[in-house]
C-alpha cells in the first residue's frame, strides 16, 4: 500500500508518440477508467535510454496510480550534442502540455501538480527543469525526483543549471546508489545541497 504499492486505481495505461528525432516525446495516460483530470509526471531517461521500453513497469506504475506521464526523448541518437539536451526536452514537455490541452480525446492535465523525475544523466535534466520553470514559461515543478543523477564532471560535463532558482516549496529527493561506480554519489550531492531555496523539511538525500 502506499505511494510504493501496488493498489492502482487504474487498469489500463494508453501510449502515444509525437515529433521526429531529439524532438520526440511520448505521452502515456491512466485508463480503465479514464479520469477527467490528473497529475503530471515529466520522466527523462539516462542517456541513450530513448526507447521508453527500458523504463516500462516504472512508467506503468506511475499512471495506473493515476498521472499522466510525459517521456521526451531529447536524443535523436547518440550522437545529439549534450548541448541540445535541454532545449529538446523543454519543446517536447510545451508541446506536450499544449497537446493534452487542446487536442480531443487526451486527460486534461493538472498543472498544479507537475512533478520531474529522471534517472541518471535525465536526473540532472529532472533538477535543471525545477529550476527554469518560470523562465521557460512552464508550469511550477511541485516536486523532483533525481535517481542516480550525473554526471557534470568532466569529460562528460552535463551541465547543472542554477538550482538556486528551484521555489522554497519544492519537493526534492536526491538518490544515490552505494555500488554505483559511474555516477557515484557527486550529482545527487550536488542537487541536494545546491537547491539553497528549498527547505531541510522539502528535500532528502537517500543513500540506496
Amino acid at each position: 500500500t502506499g505511494p510504493g504499492g501496488k493498489q492502482y486505481s487504474h487498469a489500463n495505461v494508453t501510449k502515444n508518440s509525437y515529433g521526429t528525432g531529439g524532438e520526440e516525446y511520448w505521452i502515456f495516460e491512466p485508463d480503465s477508467p479514464k479520469p477527467r483530470t490528473a497529475p503530471v509526471i515529466v520522466f527523462l531517461h539516462g542517456w541513450g535510454g530513448m526507447n521508453p521500453l527500458y523504463y516500462g513497469a516504472w512508467i506503468d506504475h506511475l499512471v495506473k496510480r493515476g498521472n499522466i506521464v510525459i517521456y521526451p526523448r531529447y536524443q535523436a541518437n547518440l550522437l545529439t550534442s549534450i548541448k541540445d539536451f535541454m532545449p529538446n526536452t523543454l519543446g517536447a514537455i510545451r508541446d506536450a502540455l499544449n497537446r493534452l490541452q487542446t487536442e480531443r480525446g487526451h486527460i486534461t492535465p493538472d498543472l498544479n501538480k507537475v512533478a520531474t523525475v529522471g534517472h541518471s544523466l535525465g536526473g540532472v535534466l529532472a533538477a535543471n527543469i525545477a529550476a527554469v520553470a518560470a523562465e521557460s514559461k512552464l508550469p511550477r515543478v511541485r516536486a523532483v525526483m533525481s535517481v542516480e543523477p550525473g554526471i557534470t564532471e568532466s569529460p562528460i560535463n552535463v551541465p547543472l543549471a542554477d538550482l538556486k532558482k528551484i521555489p522554497a516549496e519544492t519537493l526534492l529527493l536526491a538518490v544515490a546508489g552505494d555500488q554505483d561506480g559511474l555516477v557515484r554519489d557527486a550529482d545527487a550531492k550536488r542537487i541536494y545541497y545546491e537547491s539553497t531555496r528549498v527547505s531541510a523539511q522539502n528535500k532528502d538525500f537517500i543513500m540506496l
